[in-house]
């Protein structure tokens, strides 16, 4: 049974990776959404504040285009970054890096079993340089799986590049980086606001 289990979900997550398609949601992660994963380690210096037009180039690490995808991205200065949710269950993000007043560096990985004796190694590094009210930022992000579990070799390792080219349409809304005073969970917040 347990040979079956493992055999049907290693199943699963091949087909997963392999039935993606290209119009899905890169793998390559925003670089806003990596530095969010450093644990705390990363302040938004002032001179990044504000609301971001910005446009991702993806491509695989051989550089093969993938596809473009324009969106809006809010930073808020002072905000400490330090959120361990890496969108991948049990994988927190051990990450080092800095942010100055015109340029971040930053690299951070993580690993967990997906199941017993097969792991998943993700690594995310980038750099992003900011020229008044502009910046271009280059991450790459790297998913690797090792082990011996059944089929485990057969999950295909992948890597991808992001180019954000991205300006400045404003400053940050203050009811947007405003921290909130008090922590609640969910159902507190919708008993207070019915």
């Amino acid at each position: 049974m347990r040979r079956m289990l493992l055999l049907c979900l290693t199943a699963f997550t091949l087909f997963a990776a392999l039935a993606t398609p290209a119009s899905a949601a890169p793998l390559a992660k925003r670089w806003t959404q990596i530095l969010r994963s450093a644990g705390g380690s990363i302040t938004v210096p002032p001179e990044w504040d504000g609301v971001w037009a910005s446009e991702d180039s993806i491509y695989t690490c051989e550089g093969t285009f993938q596809g473009v995808e324009s969106y809006l991205d809010t930073l808020c200065a002072g905000q400490v970054f330090g959120y361990t949710d890496s969108g991948d269950p049990g994988i927190t993000f051990d990450c080092t890096g800095s942010a100055t007043s015109t340029t971040v560096n930053a690299t951070c990985s993580g690993s967990s079993d997906i199941v017993p004796d097969c792991t998943v190694t993700i690594a995310n590094s980038f750099v992003a340089t900011r020229t008044g009210g502009t910046y271009v930022a280059t991450a790459t992000s790297s998913i690797n799986y090792a082990g011996t579990a059944l089929g485990c070799d057969l999950i295909p390792d992948s890597c991808m590049r992001t180019v954000t080219y991205a300006t400045r349409l404003g400053p940050a809304p203050i009811e947007y980086c405003v921290t909130p005073t008090q922590s609640s969970t969910w159902g507190q917040i919708k008993v207070r606001y019915k």
